[in-house]
């Protein structure tokens, strides 16, 4: 069926260009983190799985995107971005105390570098101070 042999040339041309991404992401210098699934044992992580239901990885989609399991480059997409969005929702979970302690700190500690201005003369220091 011509139509069926489109729908594979299409599958084809977006599986090579979510495998050219991919690629990409895992050589990025400081994606090397994400290359591989996480090692909850190795690490000590005993409640990991209870936290991350559904564990994602680079390394876990390139071989989803190898044995063809995706459908369409969206399903890829939602892969990528469940990783991404567990790894920002952990990041905002354990930021907001750092932030909101730096905010405390720092209203409770004026800055060196903030010098207060000085206060406008008034015309009657100037006169006085130039002996008039």
């Amino acid at each position: 069926c011509p139509q069926e042999v489109e729908v594979k040339k299409v599958r084809f041309r977006f599986s090579k260009k979510c495998h050219n991404l991919l690629t990409q992401l895992m050589k990025h210098e400081d994606g090397w983190v994400f290359n591989v699934p996480v090692d909850a044992k190795g690490f000590g992580l005993h409640d990991y799985h209870t936290i991350v239901k559904e564990p994602m990885d680079l390394g876990t989609v390139k071989a989803k995107l190898g044995e063809g399991l995706y459908e369409s480059p969206l399903d890829f997409a939602e892969d990528v971005h469940s990783m991404a969005k567990f790894l920002l929702s952990m990041f905002e979970e354990k930021w907001v105390p750092i932030e909101l302690q730096y905010h405390n700190l720092h209203r409770e500690i004026k800055p060196a570098s903030v010098v207060e201005p000085l206060p406008a003369p008034t015309p009657s220091s100037v006169s006085s101070a130039c002996g008039a």
